[in-house]
């Protein structure tokens, strides 16, 4: 007999959160740990991603897109230009996605943690 255990992905949703903010704390300071913190918030996050697209549930979908957003808020408050206003690109992005029933936004925490890692190797931050 299998056995599975749930995984409850607003728990999953809160922990992306706490590791975002303990992230920024590090950012610039020291490059693994900010490097280390936010890959493991996007994990969990990619992990919320799974389940909710094997759920259909509104109500998760919109538990992750706001827990997505709050992230995103968080990170590009110490990494402002020009992040930030594609965040408020993508805050916009996911209003009309929930308008037109539609998955439609930016994966900005990837692309800012591999723009990172590509600052640091070419010696830039």
């Amino acid at each position: 007999m299998k056995t599975t255990k749930k995984i409850n992905p607003n728990i999953l949703i809160g922990i992306s959160l706490m590791l975002t903010i303990l992230s920024v704390i590090f950012y610039r300071r020291n490059h693994f740990l900010f490097i280390s913190i936010l890959g493991l918030a996007l994990v969990a996050d990619a992990i919320v991603k799974k389940i909710r697209f094997r759920k259909m549930d509104l109500q998760l979908k919109l538990a992750d897109l706001t827990g997505n957003r709050l992230s995103e808020a968080l990170l590009f408050s110490v990494a402002w230009y020009p992040w930030f206003f594609i965040y408020v690109l993508n805050c916009l992005l996911t209003l009309y996605s929930l308008l037109k029933k539609q998955t439609l936004s930016i994966p900005l925490r990837y692309i800012f943690l591999a723009h990172y890692i590509a600052m640091l190797a070419l010696g830039k931050i």
